[in-house]
C-alpha cells in the first residue's frame, strides 16, 4: 500500500477513535429508557433521539447474539433447529449443566462492551451533553448511575471547537 494512503487511513482511524462511546450490553436497555424519559425540547430532543436510535440498534444486536448463545446450549428441534420451549415459554436444556453454562455465557455477554460510533452525530452529542449538564431533575439510585455513565461517555468524545457563527 502506498505510504500516503496508509497515513490517511491511520489519521481517519485516530480521528474516529475519539468519536466512539461504549456501554456494556447489560446497560443498553436501561440507558435507552433513561434517555427517552428525560423531558427535552427541540434540538436537545433530536440529539437525544439520535443517540437512542444507535443504542436501540445495539440492543437489537444484543438480542440476536443472546439468542445465538441460547441456541448453543438449548434443546433444538430436529426439523428446523429452533429452540424447544415449554408451555410457559421457558427454554429447555438437555442437562442442568447446559442450563448453567448458558446462564454463565449470557452473563459474560452482558458484561461485554459495545461501541457506538458518534462520528456523524458529534455536534448533537455535544448538545446532549450540555442538556444533561443542565438537567434540573433529582436523580438517585439506578438513574443517577446511568446519568453518570452517559455523561462520562459523552465527555470522552473529542468535540470540535465551536465555530464563531455557531456560538
Amino acid at each position: 500500500m502506498e505510504k500516503h494512503k496508509l497515513f490517511n487511513i491511520k489519521r481517519r482511524e485516530l480521528k474516529m477513535a475519539g468519536h466512539i462511546i461504549n456501554f456494556k450490553n447489560g446497560e443498553l436497555e436501561l440507558t435507552h429508557k433513561f434517555l427517552i424519559e428525560i423531558k427535552l425540547k427541540g434540538r436537545k430532543s433530536r440529539s437525544r433521539s439520535l443517540l437512542c436510535n444507535r443504542i436501540n440498534e445495539k440492543f437489537i444486536e444484543r438480542g440476536e447474539q443472546r439468542t445465538e448463545i441460547q441456541k448453543e446450549y438449548a434443546k433444538l428441534r430436529e426439523d428446523d433447529g429452533e429452540m424447544i420451549v415449554d408451555d410457559t415459554g421457558t427454554i429447555l436444556f438437555e442437562t442442568d449443566q447446559d442450563r448453567k453454562d448458558c446462564i454463565k455465557a449470557i452473563n459474560e455477554h452482558e458484561l461485554e462492551e459495545v461501541a457506538i460510533d458518534c462520528t456523524e452525530i458529534l455536534s448533537h452529542m455535544q448538545t446532549l451533553l450540555n442538556a444533561l449538564d443542565e438537567l434540573d431533575d433529582e436523580l438517585s439510585g439506578v438513574e443517577a448511575a446511568i446519568y453518570d455513565t452517559v455523561c462520562e461517555q459523552l465527555e470522552s468524545l473529542k468535540f470540535e471547537p465551536a465555530k464563531e457563527e455557531e456560538k
